[in-house]
């Protein structure tokens, strides 16, 4: 809070304005609340005085109300306020309440004023880097780290994401391997490690990187050889019930990302997942899954969203069903660690099989997601809570379903990594069963266990173990089961 008192103390004053001096004199002895009274007071007796409005934007800082300070800063830089202190609590104001754009011309024009100002400079480098500035982002940093300051760390952290950013990854991994072994503060260096293991380094041969703005595409391809003590019939519908079998099974998954226009702004994905069973193949499922997501910033923490999705399902290979659908929702970064995404979706789902006519649905749904990175310096974490009410041809096909699943993935030292899995399932239906003349409600619980060790940075081997209890209103649907497979995945 120095900097806010300091400033109060040395910036110009002008005339006997009692509410400016009682305001200043609060902002002193650190009463922010009434120093904002006092400033209200003295703008609105002086509308056209920019002082009240700057002194102002300083009791509203203090409170952590940076979009309203950014306002009042602003405020006074129209009046003609137009010294260095003024641009420059405008800039960290609008950078901290994320109008980037705000706080870059703010600084900018602080910079203008005095050059050398390694905070200014700072916080401009964050505010491009934010906007995905990244050649402006990287200048600002380098011209930061050709003098000594107190950002020496942190400039060097950010001009390595990026550059990252930018597609150079050979120099940020550089400045990031520099963070890791040089930086003061442990989570600063812990941020820098994690970055430098998720990140692959060029191979020594490959192609210079691609530059900022091109196209990236990705495949990951996952093998897992697995033994389920009760493998399910009819998965993936609303009749899946137990078999009371078990059976060994091998899982295929090859996931294709690629950007088809400029990165982020619309993408494509394909699917294929498969797993196989070797004595109850005619359980086997597959499925082939293609999607096409864009996405555009509303304010610069601030994203929307939205999908096109196609799906077609096939039991032991014979066509089972298909589904279609749409969804929207906004990304929202609450945090430089936590993100809060919504969503709403529509389904159509179409068997094949004219024996399952009366599953053919339409389905509605709606799913908010909490990711919450550096919970501790070595583990994030995940919380979905998810809608769904699928409207059947048969009413006693049709439900509505509630579901809670939480994810924590540790990252210690070294290449192991870990994921937990835990989640809760209720499904209840519109009516009474045809069969069995009651009404079904289903509760079902998952836990997941996943230990993985990294060889390299594109390529890991990992344990899985899964346990999975149904339990029904209806008893031919109860059922308890668990898996254990090892796998290995390969990412490039």
């Amino acid at each position: 809070m120095a900097w806010i008192l300091v400033g109060a103390v040395l910036f110009p004053q002008e005339g006997d304005q009692d509410s400016l001096e009682q305001g200043k004199k609060a902002l002193q002895s650190r009463e922010f609340a009434r120093a904002e009274a006092l400033f209200l007071q003295q703008v609105e007796r002086h509308p056209l005085e920019p002082l009240g409005h700057f002194y102002l934007g300083y009791a509203l800082a203090a409170q952590h109300r940076f979009s309203d300070a950014a306002d009042a800063y602003q405020r006074a830089v129209d009046l003609g306020l137009k010294q260095f202190k003024a641009y420059y609590q405008l800039g960290y104001a609008a950078h901290r309440a994320g109008k980037h754009d705000v706080a870059e011309r703010a600084l900018l024009e602080a910079l203008a004023l005095e050059p050398s100002h390694a905070d200014a400079l700072y916080y401009l480098g964050v505010s491009r880097l934010e906007r995905r500035e990244f050649p402006a982002a990287i200048a600002a940093f380098t011209t930061l780290l050709e003098r000594e300051s107190r950002w020496t760390d942190l400039a060097r952290f950010q001009r390595g994401v990026a550059r990252l950013g930018q597609g150079d990854t050979a120099a940020g991994r550089e400045d990031l391997r520099w963070v890791e072994s040089h930086a003061a503060e442990a989570p600063l260096r812990e941020r820098a490690r994690r970055i430098l293991q998720e990140e692959p380094a060029p191979e020594p041969d490959a192609p210079a990187a691609a530059p900022a703005g091109a196209k990236r595409w990705s495949l990951l391809w996952y093998e897992k050889l697995a033994f389920d003590s009760n493998v399910l019939r009819l998965p993936a519908t609303s009749l899946t019930r137990a078999t009371q079998e078990d059976d060994a099974s091998l899982t295929t998954l090859l996931t294709l990302n690629g950007d088809l226009l400029e990165q982020g702004r619309l993408s494509g994905r394909l699917t294929l997942f498969d797993v196989s069973f070797n004595e109850l193949s005619e359980f086997s499922l597959t499925a082939l899954m293609g999607s096409l997501e864009g996405s555009s910033p509303l304010t610069p923490t601030e994203r929307v969203v939205a999908s096109a999705h196609a799906e077609a399902y096939f039991l032991d290979r014979d066509s089972l069903f298909r589904r279609f659908g749409l969804k929207g929702g906004v990304d929202m970064d609450l945090s430089e660690t936590a993100t809060l995404k919504a969503r709403a979706a529509g389904w159509r789902k179409d068997f094949w099989d004219g024996l399952f006519a009366d599953l053919e649905s339409l389905e509605w749904g709606a799913d908010l997601r909490l990711d919450a990175r550096q919970l501790l310096p070595w583990m994030d974490g995940r919380m979905t809570y998810e809608l769904l009410v699928e409207d059947a041809e048969a009413d006693d096909r049709s439900y509505i379903q509630h579901h809670v699943q939480g994810r924590l993935t540790i990252r210690p030292d070294g290449p192991i990594r870990m994921e937990i899995d835990a989640g809760v399932r209720f499904r209840s239906y519109e009516e009474e069963d045809r069969v069995f003349a009651k009404r079904r409600i289903d509760t079902r619980a998952r836990g997941r266990g996943l230990i993985s060790y990294h060889v390299s940075s594109r390529w890991g081997l990992f344990l899985e173990i899964d346990a999975e209890q149904n339990e029904s209103s209806l008893n031919d649907f109860d059922y308890r089961r668990w898996s254990i497979g090892l796998g290995t995945m390969l990412s490039l």
